[in-house]
């Protein structure tokens, strides 16, 4: 409320509406509810000395959803790396990639320059750390905007060695932790004809799964995060 425009509006902040060959000035207007803004005043015609007419003119705020700010990247299935399209304007310098091993503190590992013309781009880590590894990608433009891509896992999102099942034997409930940290994990499971028994989605690290309906045996527990998949085997008591 500093009193400058607002680029969002009409064209660069100037909304104009014409009334053919009538000349028109608007002296009050009004914000509806609605959003939409109501502007009235008078108009009249060349050599026309009549300034009784009404102009009424209402702006509809009807916005042109923009395309975001930035394309999803997304990650290749069973290597260390991603791809991306394009920024749309083609005014980025260049991408920076990011790697973490806690999904939180990223460090620059490489720059991918932009080049006119080319529309997808793609990111392999050569000495990518052992266990799961986090990317994120920031643009940096020459209109000096600067944004940050959503994360991607990338490596094994759940494998065996980092799996924990507690405990086994299990009574009423088995504790499962390891699991991916940003990527949603399906957790099913399965007896030993194939049947399912139970199954849950898991938004964190660790779960608590719910197992007292289970009759005493062996089961699989089965575990898919990001296209991965890998399976342990528990007891119920």
């Amino acid at each position: 409320m500093d009193g400058s425009l607002d680029s969002t509006f009409g064209e660069n902040g100037v909304a104009i509406a014409g009334f053919n060959e009538i000349d028109a000035a608007g002296f009050a207007g009004i914000v509806q509810d609605d959003g939409k803004i109501i502007v009235g005043g008078s108009g009249y015609l060349p050599d026309d000395n009549d300034f009784t007419r009404i102009a009424l003119v209402r702006f509809n705020n009807t916005i042109t959803p923009t395309p975001p700010d930035f394309a999803k990247i997304q990650k290749w299935q069973g290597h260390y790396g991603f791809s991306w399209d394009d920024w749309s304007g083609n005014k980025t310098t260049y991408y920076s990639v990011g790697r973490s091993t806690n999904a939180s503190t990223f460090t620059e590992i490489a720059q991918v320059q932009d080049v006119k013309g080319i529309k997808n781009y793609k990111y392999q880590d050569p000495a990518p750390p052992a266990g799961i590894v986090y990317y994120q990608l920031t643009a940096y433009r020459t209109d000096d905007k600067v944004v940050s891509s959503n994360i991607v896992t990338c490596g094994d999102d759940v494998p065996n060695n980092f799996i924990k099942l507690y405990p086994n034997p299990a009574k009423n409930s088995l504790r499962i932790e390891g699991l991916s940290k940003i990527e949603k994990t399906k957790l099913t499971v399965i007896d030993l004809s194939g049947n399912i028994k139970v199954s849950a989605i898991a938004t964190a690290d660790s779960y608590t799964l719910n197992i007292a309906t289970l009759k005493p045996g062996n089961y699989m527990l089965r575990i898919e995060s990001n296209g991965n998949m890998v399976s342990r085997m528990f007891v119920k008591e």
